[in-house]
């Protein structure tokens, strides 16, 4: 196992020895994968209780003089702030042990610099996903054509792959954003190659060191029974008591290596869309290290978003509170995390306002720990104002959205992926409000940072063309929306190829184009595509076919054929009381 070590001079004097509580350390920065850890300098420490702050030095080291507290050897105290311009604090754990013969480390990360790793490390795992998403619907589509799968299975399990792979892109960047700001001091070699395969989107090459190392699980095993034997050392009696404590240090760091390793199983699983097994793996690390809440909250948010078992990521984020207050009381970061996820938990199942009170939570503590400037209040902001946004308020939200985006612009400045977001959120509430010019404005600024990140080939990308086009369309611009529109079939086609819902959609917004300028033959043509894939893909019995139906019945009626007209009309009734009954709009 690697380690960090700094020289820290040794003086003979007896005064300088003596001197009561100083607390001794230094700041660096997280170390990265090929590039050297830097000591930070004037970064500005401040201890609750005591006015002011202590600077580091120029080789990152600094001195805190805690007399005033007047600790005892192992008596906890608490940093009240750590801030240096462009950097923050790797771990938000202020709850410090004042122990003048062991030097503390400050660990912080350079945000600009993680910002750009994400961006890279997120462009690298999109391009291995999609190439493997692709080589799943080729060996799906041979199996339909030899005939070893059914019409009904193929469109269930082409249904499943693009589903996931939509999901995948999100996930990407929470992935992506771990890797960026991981610290590798402590990480062996093994797993260092394993995290930079997949950060460079070499998945075969993650996967196969993966495979080298055996099974995880049964090593994880192994570490939860090797533990339960240590704990029953120390209760059997005192003579045992340390060498117990001395053997649970030894599995603790053996559990956090393997801690690692489970949760790269759990990414190699998830490019292969095996999401109850990926899950599994998110889990088997919260049974490992009970205590970690930021392990709860990964496999809670995971199990929330792909597999929507709201009641077991909510009893994963409540566990989650519990342990944090438990350690750090109610001001503290992971608190504020639980708080905003459990909000996550009630926005997707639209209880809002409860999602409103607990988003505001998280907000309240992370103002009082950091002031206006931190990304998790930007966030926070961002999430409430979706809330408001779906609660038809768009002032408020506008409000919220604004706020967060003068954090990130401050912090990130203009080519970041939140910042587009932040403007795509903006630009639909302007649109909602019927204020069209203003809502092209943000779409535009947004469709311009992400081609700069991401490039022309992007699903992000094609959400803004098509977000445009639709302002173009309700301008009465049709030849700009057939523009636009046409800009992310072209990349949504050559993402996903011929049988995707985005390409079902292109297509059906372009043959309103044309419905729109009259062309009535090329809108049916567009409709009639949309509905053959949206056929394909699900059935006959679905909300997107009965809206296709009612497409072409409305093009045949404008064309005088009103027995077609009817035909279609009344297969859109049909699916439609289906699958709502009589009373529905």
């Amino acid at each position: 196992m690697r380690r960090l070590y700094i020289l820290i001079a040794i003086y003979a004097s007896v005064s300088l020895i003596t001197c009561a509580d100083i607390q001794k350390g230094f700041v660096r920065t997280i170390m990265r994968p090929g590039k050297k850890v830097e000591y930070l300098s004037n970064a500005r420490i401040s201890v609750k209780g005591i006015p002011g702050s202590f600077r580091s030095k120029a080789n990152g080291q600094f001195e805190l003089e805690l007399q005033p507290l007047n600790l005892k050897e192992n008596s906890p105290f608490t940093l009240s702030a750590v801030f240096k311009e462009g950097y923050e604090l790797y771990d938000y754990n202020m709850s410090k042990v004042y122990s003048p013969g062991t030097t503390m480390e400050i660990i912080m990360k350079n945000v600009v610099q993680e910002a750009e790793d994400q961006k890279k490390f997120a462009r690298n795992m999109f391009n291995g996903a999609e190439a493997n998403y692709k080589k799943k619907i080729d060996e799906l589509e041979k199996k339909l054509k030899r005939g070893d799968i059914t019409i009904e299975k193929y469109r269930e399990q082409l249904n499943k792959y693009q589903d996931l792979f939509d999901k995948y892109q999100s996930q990407i960047d929470v992935i992506a954003k771990r890797y960026a700001g991981l610290d590798y001091a402590n990480i062996d070699p093994v797993t260092e190659s394993i995290n930079v395969a997949f950060s460079n989107g070499d998945f075969e090459r993650a996967d196969s060191l993966l495979n080298s190392l055996g099974s995880v699980d049964a090593k994880a095993t192994e570490i939860i029974k090797a533990r339960e034997e240590i704990d029953k050392k120390i209760e059997f009696g005192t003579s045992l008591v340390e060498e117990g404590i001395i053997d649970r240090e030894k599995n603790l760091a053996d559990a956090e290596k393997i801690a690692e390793i489970l949760y790269a199983k759990h990414i190699s699983l998830l490019n292969e869309f095996q999401n109850d097994s990926a899950a599994y793996y998110l889990k088997r690390r919260t049974e490992l290290i009970p205590d970690n809440t930021s392990y709860k909250l990964v496999a809670g948010t995971f199990i929330m978003d792909y597999l929507a078992n709201y009641n077991e990521a909510l009893n994963l984020f409540h566990q989650a509170l519990f342990i944090s207050k438990e350690k750090y009381g109610e001001n503290h970061s992971d608190v504020a995390k639980c708080y905003n996820n459990i909000g996550s938990v009630y926005n997707d199942q639209g209880k809002l306002d409860e999602a409103l009170e607990y988003y505001n939570k998280a907000l309240q503590i992370w103002l009082g720990l950091f002031g206006e400037n931190h990304p998790g209040i930007a966030t926070s902001y961002n999430s409430i104002g979706g809330i408001y946004s779906e609660q038809g308020n768009l002032e408020k939200a506008l409000e919220y959205y604004d706020k967060a985006l003068e954090i990130w612009l401050g912090l990130f400045e203009e080519n970041h992926p939140d910042v587009a977001t932040c403007y795509n959120n903006i630009g639909f509430v302007y649109s909602s409000k019927g204020n069209l010019e203003k809502a092209l404005e943000y779409y535009n600024k947004a469709l311009e940072i992400r081609l700069g990140l991401f490039g022309e080939n992007n699903p992000y990308v094609a959400t803004s063309y098509n977000n445009i086009g639709g302002i173009y369309s309700e301008q009465g611009n049709l030849e700009k929306a057939l523009e636009y529109y046409n800009k992310a079939l072209h990349i949504s086609l050559k993402l996903f190829g011929e049988n995707h819902p985005d390409v079902a959609t292109c297509y059906n917004n372009i043959g309103f184009v044309y419905s729109s300028k009259g062309n009535l033959e090329k809108a049916l043509e567009y409709y009639n595509k949309a509905l053959e894939i949206r056929l394909g893909l699900f059935g006959e019995n679905n909300p997107y076919v009965a809206t296709s139906y009612n497409n072409i019945g409305g093009i045949y009626s404008e064309q005088g054929n009103l027995e077609k007209a009817l035909e279609y009309y009344n297969k859109a009734l049909e699916i439609r009381l289906g699958l709502f009954g009589e009373n529905h709009p």
